[in-house]
């Protein structure tokens, strides 16, 4: 419960703290929020690594980098097979009627 509440606290005092040094710049709201969450990120990692507990995520990082890499062929050749299919002389695009003989 303690460290729920202190995660809480820290993330309304990163809010503030970017509400604060940001406030003068003409950000929208989507822009806020995406460096909010990339604030919050940084300071979840950090967080992570100052415990000791970031090898699971780096590990998880790492599976997921290899089996991006083992299906990166298959994806490469099943590109390479549909683009043919879209780019056909025969077929009409999603704005032109096929021509009438």
């Amino acid at each position: 419960m303690g460290r729920l509440l202190l995660a809480a606290v820290a993330a309304v005092a990163i809010f503030f703290l970017l509400r604060t040094l940001l406030g003068k710049r003409k950000l929208s709201v989507a822009q806020f929020f995406a460096l909010y969450a990339a604030a919050l990120a940084v300071v979840v990692l950090i967080g992570l690594g100052l415990t000791g507990r970031l090898h699971p995520v780096t590990a998880s990082l790492g599976v997921v980098l290899a089996m991006f890499v083992r299906a990166l062929p298959v994806m490469m050749r099943l590109f390479q097979a549909v683009n043919p299919l879209e780019n056909h002389p025969g077929r009409a695009g999603p704005c032109q009627r096929p021509e009438r003989p």
